[in-house]
């Protein structure tokens, strides 16, 4: 029954619904086919094709009877968002990864000449505190840097032994934005670890991966 029918229809998709109803009774189509939202038993929204023919009408002339199957779309609409999602998540990494392989360029620079300048300032001179600030403010920049880099995979590996520690410190305040305010993350660091040899932007990488797939779940 069409009027049984359009009351389970989701209200945004009424009008293409209708449109493609409308072409089929105007004889441009064969069969009517249209996707929209359909409401379930349960009150949930699930993506349908619909196709079918009208098979009756009533004495105004008005389709009053359609015919045909409806193919549950959900899963596939699912996966298309997630492909979508996933496209988006990947230029913005691109984008990020260019910015920050230009910014890297500009760190070297920096650290490279401060590291001249305190070469040749003796150990007293007044001016060496405000280089050293430099130097460490350079290195934090370059940092951050390298998790961007890392999220981008544009990072060349780069193994050595590191404390796993101190790599999960590091990352923790970048982790604690991407996940948001509403989600508490809390530290639980062995103290008895070893170390490892591996690549840190990887292991960040890692870290960031799982972050954001718990924060997804929840």
């Amino acid at each position: 029954d069409i009027d049984e029918w359009d009351r389970r229809i989701h209200p945004d998709d009424v009008p293409s619904v209708r449109r493609a109803l409308a072409a089929h009774v105007e004889g441009y189509r064969p069969v009517y086919e249209c996707e929209h939202r359909l409401r379930a038993k349960d009150g949930t929204w699930k993506w349908m094709l619909d196709r079918g023919k009208v098979v009756s009408w009533d004495p105004n002339g008005r389709a009053r009877r359609l015919v045909g199957t409806l193919t549950d779309l959900s899963d596939r609409k699912r996966l298309e968002e997630q492909l979508a999602q996933a496209q988006k998540m990947e230029a913005v990494g691109q984008l990020a990864g260019g910015i920050a392989h230009d910014f890297n360029n500009v760190l070297t620079a920096i650290l490279g000449t401060s590291e001249l300048i305190l070469a040749e300032l003796d150990a007293t001179d007044p001016h060496r505190e405000d280089l050293e600030e430099i130097k460490r403010s350079a290195n934090r920049a370059a940092s951050l840097t390298r998790q961007l880099l890392a999220f981008s995979r544009r990072q060349v590996l780069q193994p050595r032994v590191v404390d796993l520690n101190t790599v999960v410190t590091n990352i923790d305040r970048m982790l604690h934005r991407l996940i948001g305010e509403n989600i508490a993350l809390e530290l639980n660091l062995a103290r008895d670890l070893g170390r490892v040899r591996a690549d840190p932007g990887q292991i960040e990488q890692i870290l960031v991966n799982l972050a954001v797939n718990a924060r997804d779940a929840m």
